[in-house]
């Protein structure tokens, strides 16, 4: 009995800590470059990967 009122106990602390931790700010939306070319010559200018996504327009 006893192990289980100190588990809910710290259950509720952790709970509560969560609760009350700071909003962090989100992080800015991403913005998707619909032109192939321009959206490569932008990822090698600036060093960073290409993510490429293919989808079906129906």
């Amino acid at each position: 009995m006893r192990r289980l009122q100190i588990s809910l106990g710290v259950l509720c602390t952790v709970g509560l800590f969560a609760l009350s931790a700071p909003n962090e700010k989100l992080p800015t939306p991403v913005k998707w470059e619909e032109d192939f070319d321009e959206a490569r010559e932008l990822a090698r200018k600036s060093g960073k990967p290409l993510f490429v996504v293919f989808r079906c327009e129906r």
